[in-house]
């Protein structure tokens, strides 16, 4: 879902390929963002995929958050137009729901307060994430300097000596195709992109061609999610699109969002922080809707009808970042569903 709320002028330059001897072939690790900024300023661009992308949109083992709820602000919509021209044509082909809302679109609702948002002047898009990701795919693989190799899996960077100043650098990755035949293959680059997310391997990697580790920075996370879509119904005239009743933390670590993803359908999401993971059973879904700081999206779905099984996500209760400075010729993006990181060619650092 993308929300527009103020107008904010954005413009994206692009950096064609200056004649720099360095700057031939950039890899990049599980990124289609990063590998499309890339292209603008190398010959080619070459995206390392441990799955296979559907033919359609549709969940993928590479991306099992797909199924839940996301909240796209509008400097990131704006961002992705600009890397995307005809991003917003695409969406609405696939029967992207956009609205310019006449009364308050969106509801907040906290432990002692109700609040409305709202309305814009401007279309507000509602729509699944994968459609999204699946709209960007199959614009990158039409780009002749982009090439996707999907089903392989990176087990190795390739590093070298520099005679210059006697240092090591990172120069490619080794890769094996995921299969009965593992076939290994070896790719050469003058920049290499891990943007593979919290699955990353990169530490691994780094201690092995006995690089010094950064200093790593442990977090207690546990976070969770737990989504069903439903068919509202017909009876029920409701004037927002989405609905959020936050959490009230420590006390009460459980949210739960409602969207309208199309015409008659809602996406509901509950999550939970800190080791509370919400259930996927009938009765356990239910009863987390209930204890929610407000009854309100418990009782808007109660003549509800679901439409699909309860899908969960559970992030572990630690996971570790690094600071940017790890490596003068890696870069480690950690993707927020929130947050839409931009990659600058000229200053490569996380975001």
């Amino acid at each position: 879902m993308e929300h527009v709320q103020k107008n904010i002028p954005f413009q994206y330059i692009d950096t064609k390929p200056s004649p720099n001897k360095n700057r031939k072939h950039a890899i990049v690790i599980g990124g289609l963002l990063a590998a499309r900024v890339l292209a603008d300023a190398f010959e080619r661009v070459t995206i390392i995929e441990r799955d296979h992308y559907p033919d359609t949109p549709s969940p993928r083992a590479g991306a099992p958050q797909s199924h839940h709820f996301h909240y796209l602000l509008q400097r990131g919509f704006l961002i992705l137009s600009a890397l995307f021209p005809t991003l917003t044509l695409d969406l609405k082909a696939l029967g992207t729901l956009a609205v310019i809302p006449t009364t308050p679109p969106f509801v907040s609702i906290y432990a002692h307060k109700k609040v409305f948002n709202g309305p814009t002047n401007r279309e507000v898009f509602f729509i699944e994430p994968v459609k999204i990701e699946w709209r960007l795919y199959r614009q990158l693989i039409r780009r002749p300097e982009i090439h996707i190799r999907t089903n392989w899996e990176v087990t190795e960077l390739i590093a070298t000596t520099t005679q210059e100043q006697a240092q090591i650098r990172v120069t490619g990755i080794q890769i094996r195709a995921r299969g009965p035949e593992a076939r290994i293959d070896r790719l050469n680059a003058d920049l290499v992109v891990d943007a593979s997310g919290r699955n990353s391997q990169l530490l691994i990697w780094l201690e092995e061609r006995h690089f010094a580790l950064p200093s790593e920075e442990r977090i207690a996370s546990g976070l969770g999610y737990a989504t069903r879509y439903y068919k509202k119904p017909e009876h029920v005239n409701v004037a927002w699109y989405m609905m959020r009743v936050h959490s009230a933390a420590p006390h009460i670590p459980r949210s739960g969002a409602l969207s309208t993803i199309m015409p008659g359908i809602w996406q509901v999401t509950v999550s939970g922080m800190a080791g509370n993971y919400p259930p996927t059973d009938e009765a356990g879904f239910r009863q987390w809707l209930r204890n929610l700081v407000s009854p309100d999206l418990y009782n808007v779905l109660q003549n509800a009808e679901p439409i699909s099984p309860i899908r969960g996500f559970r992030l572990p209760k630690r996971f570790c970042t690094m600071p940017s400075h790890c490596c003068s010729r890696i870069t480690q993006q950690k993707w927020s569903k929130q947050w839409l990181p931009v990659l600058s060619t000229d200053n490569l650092r996380v975001f």
